[in-house]
């Protein structure tokens, strides 16, 4: 099993009953050092995290779901190739993974 931390579309119940055909069990946690902005792919915006310069910048909110192997490669395949998988520690000392952009 494996934690993963989301602050965007992960999160909503439409996308997750598409991609794993339930929803997720997480709890809310945030995390430090990184900045949200937005990137468009094929016209849509979405939700984009990136280092911060700033190691003062505001935590990000999210959730932190525990996803399967299998869970984790569908989420790999929904993200593409405009974001990269990275572990991190989140503010609850949890250690998960995030996607990050390119």
């Amino acid at each position: 099993m494996h934690q993963l931390f989301s602050y965007g579309t992960l999160q909503d119940p439409k996308i997750q009953i598409t991609l794993f055909g339930k929803l997720l069990f997480g709890s809310p946690d945030r995390l430090q050092g990184y900045e949200k902005q937005t990137i468009v792919l094929e016209g849509t915006t979405y939700p984009v995290l990136v280092d911060s310069s700033d190691k003062t910048t505001k935590p990000i909110d999210g959730i932190c779901y525990t996803v399967t192997d299998q869970e984790l490669k569908a989420c790999d395949f929904y993200e593409g190739p405009a974001y990269r998988r990275v572990k991190t520690v989140l503010e609850s000392g949890k250690e998960a993974w995030v996607y990050l952009g390119v």
